[in-house]
């Protein structure tokens, strides 16, 4: 018999929201069951639409009583529970199914889904994040907390197993910055009075940190983490101690203090040297702080972690798969192509979704021959950030080595907009420019690479010859500055003159 799978949720105003949401599960879930808090919108209608049996609640500032009224009027085996804003994305339909067939009657189990928050930012924890959104309805299992209310609580208690799963939930809710800001003010007031309610329950001091981060008051945002760091009790937690270190250097690294994050980042080490969330966020520093050597050596032991569930909601699949950008960038830097591909085509196996990624990668490919899929790549990553400048500058630069410069140009030009001093998009400029006859364009491009590399030319340029030379004394200053590439660049306008001076003498 096929366990049974019931989807809670509590609502509020979220006519814009809900339909989405549920068309989203339609044919996934048995149930569906809605508790609106006082929405003076089309909430509930739209909800009985989608066949949810609604019921009303009043609200009193306490999302687990209300998550608690969801649980109460269910009657499937298994809870689901999303929020408005969440969606099941339609390319996970498939693999849902198949994973609600192995849900067990005898040997119940809760699940952990990864949380993909799309524009929250570059940040992990936010982007990506790990919750338990299914787990088995049987007595004593219930919500706590009035605010980031917890399921895990009352699991641990009754020894309820906890998986992790390979399915992901959408969150909609930091599209928009404003009501992001909006939601966090909501919450902290709501934290502000648990914690008044109960001084010693120091997980709202976590809350509070995470949330105070979110509103950019990361000096608040310490004070919360090191109160939570230092009064917490972590007899028998050590995950959750590792988790405090790292959330106090977070704050740290913030707040532009790089050499102290990484002193908490240490004192992971010392708790347990092969804790993922430290070697993690360890390594993430050190890349950021140039230390690439020891970051490598890090990196490629964190990468070898096996996915398990864990107290702390940390993305380790997601993580995973940054390790292995972040060692392609450490070996692309350090000129090793095959291993950078490498660990490129592992983090693009784990759905890494970031433009610097694929830049990164394409120029791995192109490096390796590989023009094509190399510009694929970059053309993918602009269609995730279409200014996103390193992959504007790197597609520009394989359609001109290509002898593409018609499609090249609107990519320097635009590139150009954004960083007007990048020699390399002023020497590509001045080559397509050259081609297309236009050699005012080109003295003006020329005038800002002069000013850039401190040099200067004293006589009138009468001639194609004369403004050659002046490349030719552009390419010998880039050699001598180990700019190879900028140098072939001044190199072929450097010739292209020359032989129009050739043709057109004087």
């Amino acid at each position: 018999m096929e366990a049974r799978l019931s989807l809670c949720m509590i609502v509020k105003d979220e006519e814009e929201h809900l339909p989405f949401c549920l068309e989203s599960v339609k044919g996934l879930v048995d149930e569906i069951i809605v508790v609106d808090t006082g929405s003076k919108d089309r909430t509930p209608e739209i909800a009985k639409e989608y066949g949810a049996k609604v019921f009303h609640f009043k609200w009193v500032n306490d999302f687990a009583l209300a998550r608690n009224e969801s649980l109460r009027h269910a009657q499937g085996d298994y809870v689901l529970w999303l929020d408005a804003d969440d969606r099941i994305p339609p390319e996970d339909r498939e693999k849902f199914l198949k994973w609600k067939e192995s849900l067990s009657l005898k040997e119940p189990k809760a699940y952990c889904f990864t949380i993909v928050s799309p524009e929250s930012g570059n940040d992990l924890f936010s982007k990506y994040a790990k919750q338990i959104r299914v787990f088995p309805r049987l007595p004593g299992i219930a919500f706590m907390r009035r605010i980031h209310e917890s399921i895990l609580e009352s699991l641990l208690f009754l020894g309820i197993p906890i998986e992790e799963t390979d399915l992901r939930v959408i969150h909609q809710g930091y599209l928009d910055s404003e009501k992001v800001k909006e939601k966090a003010k909501r919450n902290l007031k709501m934290l502000l009075t648990a914690l008044a309610e109960n001084p010693k329950d120091f997980v709202v001091h976590w809350h509070l940190s995470m949330t105070y981060a979110v509103l950019g008051d990361y000096e608040r945002a310490l004070f919360y983490a090191k109160r939570f760091l230092e009064e917490g009790n972590f007899e028998g937690q050590k995950e959750w101690k590792i988790a405090a270190l790292v959330n106090v250097a977070r704050c740290l690294e913030h707040l532009g203090n790089y050499e102290e994050a990484e002193r908490y980042l240490r004192k992971t080490q010392e708790e347990d040297p092969e804790d993922p969330l430290g070697l993690f966020f360890l390594g993430s520093l050190l890349v950021k702080k140039g230390k690439l050597e020891e970051a490598r050596e890090i990196l490629e032991k964190f990468k070898e972690k096996e996915v398990r569930p864990s107290k702390v909601p940390f993305p380790l699949k997601v993580a995973k798969g940054f390790s292995h950008l972040w060692l392609g960038q450490i070996y692309l830097r350090e000129g090793e192509e095959d291993k950078a591909v490498r660990e490129f085509e592992r983090a693009f196996q784990e759905g890494i979704e970031d433009p610097s990624f694929y830049s990164d990668f394409g120029v791995a490919l192109r490096r390796s021959g590989d023009f094509k899929r190399a510009e694929e790549l970059f053309r993918k990553a602009l269609s995730l950030k279409e200014d996103y400048l390193p992959a504007l500058i790197n597609l520009g630069h394989l359609l001109l080595f290509e002898g593409r410069n018609a499609e090249a140009k609107p990519y320097f030009l635009k590139a150009f907009e954004m960083d007007p001093n990048a020699t390399d998009v002023l020497l590509a400029l001045c080559l397509i420019e050259l081609g297309e006859g236009r050699i005012e364009e080109v003295l003006a491009y020329l005038e800002v690479i002069l000013y850039n590399l401190n040099l200067s030319v004293k006589k009138e340029l009468d001639s194609f010859k004369d403004i050659g030379e002046v490349f030719k004394m552009v390419q010998e200053a880039l050699l001598e500055k180990g700019r190879n590439y900028e140098a072939l660049l001044a190199q072929k306008s450097s010739e292209l003159l020359m032989r129009l001076d050739g043709l057109f003498p004087g």
